[in-house]
């Protein structure tokens, strides 16, 4: 699935792409326990695991140790390079608006990576994301708690929910057995940011 990244916002890749090294250190070292608890929890022993949006490694990291078989994707060339060197993983050079994986694997994993997908293109990718999945399959992801679409001044594009739209989201397909969400606080300590996370099961 390595090939020309489209549909992904340019200006975001190239922050990670310049700033990956600094990216890297800010956060490798996060311990995310009750997400990754809350996820690993659900997925089976030994399974196939999805990184969307895998940036340096980290989460994939912990998963292999964990001995889940791991595969990434990442837009950034930069942040994909350090990933590999990290986890020795096949990290797909391409966008979360790209994947075309069909019922591969047991789980998949987008921290805080999702919120870089325009409004207008979330439903697609979800979609895309739940073919992705085995039965009984298990999708965790995050995104901030907030309204809109911000640009960044660094160049970002973070696209901001609601609960309710994301269970409008989750509600307009039927393939969904579970659905868990919680708030938690910014693992960066970052002043008003709210997380919103969400676990999926498919049927």
């Amino acid at each position: 699935m390595i090939g020309k990244i489209n549909g992904a916002d340019k200006q975001t890749i190239d922050f990670y792409n310049h700033n990956s090294e600094r990216y890297d250190k800010t956060t490798f070292n996060l311990k995310l326990e009750i997400p990754w608890i809350e996820f690993t929890s659900r997925v089976k022993p030994s399974g196939r695991i999805l990184d969307v949006g895998c940036g340096s490694g980290r989460d994939m990291r912990h998963f292999i140790d964990l001995g889940y078989y791991v595969e990434g994707i990442e837009p950034s060339r930069e942040m994909a390079k350090i990933a590999r060197s990290r986890t020795g993983a096949i990290i797909h050079e391409i966008a979360a608006e790209q994947i075309d994986f069909n019922n591969q694997f047991d789980g998949v994993w987008a921290c805080a990576s999702l919120l870089h997908v325009d409004r207008s293109k979330m439903e697609e990718t979800y979609n895309s994301i739940m073919r992705s999945l085995k039965h009984s399959g298990v999708f965790y992801f995050s995104l901030k708690s907030g309204v809109g679409i911000v640009r960044k001044e660094d160049g970002r594009l973070f696209a901001n929910y609601s609960s309710n739209e994301i269970e409008e989201l989750v509600a307009a397909r039927s393939d969904a057995k579970s659905f868990v969400s919680w708030e938690s606080s910014d693992a960066l300590n970052t002043i008003n940011t709210k997380w919103l996370n969400f676990i999926i099961v498919k049927k």
